[in-house]
Formats: C-alpha cells, sequence, structure tokens
C-alpha cells in the first residue's frame, strides 16, 4: 500500500518572463496518468487596489474530487490597452 500523501505540483515560473508556467498537477493515487488539473473557476478583481489586479484561480483533479486555489497580483498595466 502507498502511503505517499497526495500533493499539487505547480511548474516552475518561466526565467524569460518570471511567471508560473500552466501545469497544475495533482499527485493522488487515482491520477495515475499524471493528467493535469482542469481550471474550474478564475476570476480577476480589479477594485481591491488601484495599481494591483488579483486574478483568483480555482484547479480541480481530473480524477478525484480534490481543489487548490492560487492567487495571482499583477501590475494594472498588464491589463491596459495599448496607447492608454
Amino acid at each position: 500500500m502507498n502511503n505517499i500523501e497526495a500533493e499539487w505540483v505547480f511548474e516552475g515560473p518561466d526565467p524569460e518572463v518570471g511567471i508560473f508556467g500552466d501545469l497544475v498537477l495533482h499527485t493522488c493515487m487515482d491520477n495515475v496518468d499524471q493528467e493535469p488539473a482542469l481550471i474550474i473557476d478564475q476570476r480577476l478583481y480589479d477594485e481591491i487596489h488601484n495599481d494591483i489586479v488579483v486574478e483568483v484561480t480555482t484547479h480541480q483533479c481530473q480524477s478525484c474530487p480534490a481543489t487548490t486555489t492560487t492567487t495571482e497580483q499583477w501590475p494594472r498595466s498588464f491589463f491596459a490597452e495599448p496607447g492608454q
């Protein structure tokens, strides 16, 4: 019997841009094919701070009901239209 506890694994940041990659993986025993987690909810909150946009993403394992949520903060300028 395998007693290793399941955990969430996040792809490391790309050194060129310094942000996390898209791969999120749950290491549960049911996920034998190591299928990446699905994004089941993603929201942007821009009213919290004048210069920051908060992105909250919820992922779910494709093999079990486990979920995890990540929160990232981005400068508002990342979302500005060119020329504004």
